[in-house]
This record gives structure tokens, sequence and C-alpha cells, in this order.
């Protein structure tokens, strides 16, 4: 049972349910949608950073199943482990990542420096800021920090746990 209660998409304000229109009807989108200004900003922001970047999908489910992790939000990595293999990770990759096998075989260098990233960022904020051109750093950060305040969010509120949604695919 969640902290606070689920919006309902038939008594919400009509730009609300626009914004919910023709998305999942997942938990944390009708938790969210209690902040009617936010919502739509936050919906976009979330779409760019899946879909946006420069930053190679792969690497992107990575970092956010790395955030999942340090976290502790079963949530987030429920729906990203989904999306890494849509995104063409494997099992095995999302099996190492939540074993904390950080540096197997199963991964890239390029893999494995994003995973190091994600690491220094939640543990310790202070990442090698020369690791990546600046961009991928930048972009790296944005999708850490989302996905950091994701779970925070989540946990608060107690938002119940989904089935995998396949928004990667």
């Amino acid at each position: 049972m969640p902290n606070l209660p689920y919006v309902d998409r038939s008594t919400v304000a009509p730009e609300v349910g626009k914004a919910l229109d023709g998305l999942p009807d997942l938990n944390l989108f009708r938790m969210v949608a209690h902040a009617e200004s936010a919502l739509v900003p936050w919906l976009r922001y979330g779409g760019t950073l899946l879909t946006g970047l420069a930053l190679d999908p792969i690497e992107r489910e990575l970092a956010i199943l790395r955030v999942a992790s340090h976290m502790g939000s079963e949530y987030e990595w429920v729906q990203h482990a989904e999306i890494t293999e849509a995104v063409g990770g494997s099992a095995e990759q999302v099996s190492a990542v939540q074993a904390g096998e950080l540096d197997s075989d199963l991964f890239s260098d390029a893999q494995k420096a994003v995973l190091r990233f994600a690491d220094d960022v939640v543990n310790r904020r202070t990442p090698a800021m020369d690791a990546f051109e600046p961009r991928k750093t930048v972009e790296l950060l944005m999708l850490i920090g989302h996905y950091t305040a994701i779970a925070m969010l989540i946990e608060a509120t107690g938002i119940e746990i989904d089935p995998p949604a396949r928004l990667g695919r």
C-alpha cells in the first residue's frame, strides 16, 4: 500500500489526463501526476534521458541499473532490467550488475567505465570529470541524478512495483 494515493486518471485535470494518455499505467506516473504543473516537463525530461541522449543505450541502462542497485530501488530495477535487454544488453550483464561484478568480461571497457562513474557519483559525488568527453559526462550526471531522485520518490511514497512496461522496445 503506498503512503499516498495514486492519482485516478478519470478525476484529474484535462491536461494531466492528456499527459498520461498513451503512457503505460505505471504507479510511478500515477504518483508523479500529483505534481500537476511539473508532470509534463518531468515526462519530457525523462523521455529525453531515455531517447534523446548521445549516450549509448546499453551504457545508459547499465548506469540506471547501478543507481537502482545502490538505492535499493526494486521498482527501477524491475523496469530497467527489462529495458536493458530490450536495447541490446544481456541477461548476464544484468545479473552481473546485480551481483556487483562490474569488472566482468561481460562488459566492454566503455561499459565498465560507465559503471565505475555511476558508483563514484552515487557513493562519493566526486567522479573523475575527465573519464569521458564533456557531453557524455554531463549526460551521465543528469541521468544518474534523475534516477536517484526517482528512487527517493519511490521509497518515500511507497510506490508498489509494476510489471515491466517494456518502454525501451
